[in-house]
């Protein structure tokens, strides 16, 4: 028969060895936890770029929109100046020619 003192030792190893077990469960539990915290985070990081990107290239877009407004209205400007010149030479040719007719 066993003796009590032995089976003592017995039981006494089996909790430390049940306790040992159990902390290694819940490290396990922890870090699968962990995993999959940081597997979440990943993916909401990913759909954060994903949007970013669509973002930029929004501004992109837009950015080149307002710079060939810009263009345009420069041109347009120029063009105006043009016709103003042009009418000023016209006007000043017209007075010379009226100035020229009226001396002879």
């Amino acid at each position: 028969m066993v003796s009590t003192k032995a089976l003592n030792t017995n039981k006494s190893e089996l909790c430390k060895e049940t306790q040992s077990i159990t902390t290694q469960v819940y490290s396990i539990t922890e870090s699968k936890e962990l995993i999959h915290n940081n597997a979440v985070v990943q993916k909401n990081s990913f759909e954060k770029i994903k949007r970013l990107k669509m973002d930029l290239s929004k501004l992109e877009k837009m950015i080149t929109i307002i710079t060939n407004l810009q263009h345009y209205n420069n041109l347009r400007f120029q063009i105006i100046e043009v016709k103003k010149n042009i009418a000023k030479e016209e006007k000043q040719q017209l007075n010379e020619l009226k100035r020229h007719a009226t001396s002879q």
